[in-house]
This record gives C-alpha cells, structure tokens and sequence, in this order.
C-alpha cells in the first residue's frame, strides 16, 4: 500500500502507470524492422498498389452511404458484375458528367472547404 505524506498518492500512481505505458512503446518494434531494406522498399513501389489492377487504375478508399452499397449489392446481383465494377460504372457516370460540364450543388462554407449540398 502507498503511503499518502504528501497527500499525492493518486498523481503519483498516474505518473507511474504513464511511465509504464511509454515503456511498452519503447519496447515496440515495428514488424517492417525485421525485414530487410529491399523487400520493404519493394512494398512500397507504386506497382505494389496496382497489384491485381488493369493498367490505369489505383486504389483508393472513400466513405460512402450505406444506401450506395446496398445499391452496389442490388446491382451485382441483377448485373452478375462485380462490386468492384459497379463502383468503377458509378464513379464513371459522376466523371462523364464533370467532363460535361455537369458541377454538383454545393453548401458553401466561408470559413471551411466547401461541402456537397444533399
């Protein structure tokens, strides 16, 4: 048991559980240590991110709405297509009308960047 003297018993056992939790993080070592420098470099080449990509493509993620996805499921069913091909026919149709000059309604935000209105 701690004795209370000074009447900081409490911020003395926090200061000591930091102490302990910075020590687990000098302890980590990362998985890519153990690796030698030519196959991480090798993770890191952009060709790695286009593995299993046509040319062209790149990976990306976004946030989409849960009503997007179910529509992506409805229309891999329908179509016998992939989710992966009914999100490149959607972000096709959103690109085909940029290019024609099509701009979505936006909130404009002073202050901030602007926000695609709903």
């Amino acid at each position: 048991m701690m004795d209370d003297v000074d009447g900081m018993t409490f911020i003395n056992g926090v200061s000591d559980s930091s102490a302990a939790r910075s020590n687990k993080r000098a302890r980590f070592v990362s998985p890519t240590e153990r690796l030698d420098d030519e196959t991480v470099r090798g993770a890191t080449k952009e060709d790695s991110t286009r593995k299993g990509l046509e040319p062209g493509w790149k990976r990306h993620t976004i946030v989409v709405h849960d009503d997007w996805v179910a529509l992506v499921e409805q229309m891999t069913a329908e179509l016998s297509i992939t989710a992966m091909d009914a999100w490149r026919y959607l972000l096709r149709l959103g690109v085909r009308d940029y290019q024609a000059g099509e701009r979505p309604e936006l909130e404009r935000r002073p202050r901030a960047l602007n926000r695609l209105a709903d």
